[in-house]
């Protein structure tokens, strides 16, 4: 049986002895002739090819947008994206054979994510998280579309004030919390630290979104034991943590293994336990 692989690739590659060693392995695992890497980077390519070659190994590599995958050798038995998406692209699921499986760092909003595992099944590719956490650079190419938009100014004095009993000072820290609260964050959610002028210390974290909302958290305890909130726009972002966060607790704190993921051509739906269970409708399109 024919073993083909399709590594995607990215600019996470650009260290030199990352060059060609992902499709270094693979060829050693499966044979060259059944490894294809593409990657948009052609300098990449080219010193890629060069330490391969040194080795020994000699897959088809090719210079190229990696979202539109490498039709020339589908159909493939695996599809492995060594980059984070934030949506599978669906030339991937497409060019692997029934009951392929791709196999990628799905990461729908800064840190929300992990690898993920997907068997294709008919016109549909689903599967579940892997355990652990992985992280990797993002693909880029002129078919993945420019997802950051300008975040808005944050003045406390235009926004809503109130305290919050959730004293989970950086949330993003937790996981599958995280990603629990990406399922209905709006896109380009960032975090970070604000800093007193005075202390040059941390004086709360912010949330913010480019539609608009924002939120600050304030990093010191009250007397009562909450923490103060300044929140406002579209979505208040803290109300979405502090509902994930019940929910997350209610769920019993779940795992990677628990989160699950159903990729069609025209939709993507992150799910909890089943297919059929929560689900965040939906995975929207990233902005172009």
């Amino acid at each position: 049986m024919k073993h083909s692989t399709c590594a995607p690739a990215t600019e996470c590659s650009r260290s030199a002895p990352a060059r060609g060693y992902n499709a270094a392995l693979l060829s050693h695992r499966v044979g060259d002739h059944n490894v294809f890497s593409i990657d948009i980077e052609p300098d990449l390519v080219r010193k890629a090819g060069a330490t391969l070659g040194n080795c020994g190994y000699r897959p088809v590599l090719a210079h190229g947008d990696g979202a539109l995958g490498w039709p020339g050798g589908a159909p493939y038995d695996r599809v492995i994206g060594t980059c984070a998406v934030h949506r599978v692209p669906w030339e991937w699921v497409r060019q692997l054979r029934q009951d392929g499986i791709v196999v990628v760092d799905v990461k729908i909003g800064t840190a929300m994510g992990n690898l993920v595992a997907l068997r294709r099944q008919g016109d549909c590719a689903e599967g579940r998280f892997l355990p652990g956490w992985s992280d990797f650079m993002s693909l880029r190419g002129p078919t993945t579309g420019d997802r950051v938009g300008p975040h808005p100014e944050r003045k406390r004095d235009s926004a809503d004030r109130r305290t919050t009993a959730l004293l989970t000072e950086r949330p993003w820290e937790e996981p599958t919390l995280w990603f629990l609260a990406g399922f209905w964050f709006p896109p380009g959610v960032r975090f970070g630290y604000t800093i007193d002028e005075d202390t040059n210390r941390p004086d709360a974290i912010f949330l913010s979104a480019p539609d608009g909302s924002w939120c600050e958290v304030s990093v010191r305890i009250n007397d009562n034991g909450t923490r103060t909130v300044w929140e406002t726009g579209p979505q208040r972002l803290w109300h979405t943590v502090e509902a994930a966060e019940s929910l997350w607790r209610q769920e019993g704190r779940p795992d990677w293994t628990r989160f699950g993921m159903t990729v069609q051509a025209d939709r993507q739906t992150l799910w909890l336990d089943t297919p059929t269970g929560l689900t965040n409708h939906g995975i929207p399109p990233p902005s172009s």
